[in-house]
């Protein structure tokens, strides 16, 4: 199936599931705010998260799942690293051993796979 004929099936059910699921994860009140928003947001987080759809999709066509799963642990990692040096976030002696545990999974896979 083409990247963009699958993302036109399961987008659909990811909005009613997320609707269904919403009011019971994050209450009313994020319903009531949208107004408070405005189109210009709304649009444009609709079109970034509609572009990462696509991206994802693409790359699971190009490669695999497994490909996205592990860029998205080196999606995380970075993300940690980032509100370390930018923000001044702090980071638990559990948190670094987590994401050396997935960094470590990560290269014994890239070394085992090459």
């Amino acid at each position: 199936m083409d990247p963009l004929v699958s993302l036109y099936y399961f987008a659909p059910v990811c909005a009613a599931i997320n609707a269904l699921v919403l009011p019971f994860t994050e209450g009313l009140v994020p319903f009531f705010q949208i107004s408070n928003l405005g189109p210009f947001v709304l649009f444009t987080n609709a079109g970034v998260a509609f572009g990462l759809n696509i991206a994802a999709v693409f790359l699971i066509g190009a490669a695999s799942s497994l490909t996205l799963t592990l860029a998205g642990v080196i999606k995380d990692i970075l993300l940690i690293l980032g509100s370390m040096l930018l923000l001044g976030d702090t980071v638990t002696g559990l948190q670094f051993f987590g994401y050396g545990i997935a960094l470590a999974g990560l290269v014994a896979f890239k070394t085992h796979k090459g």
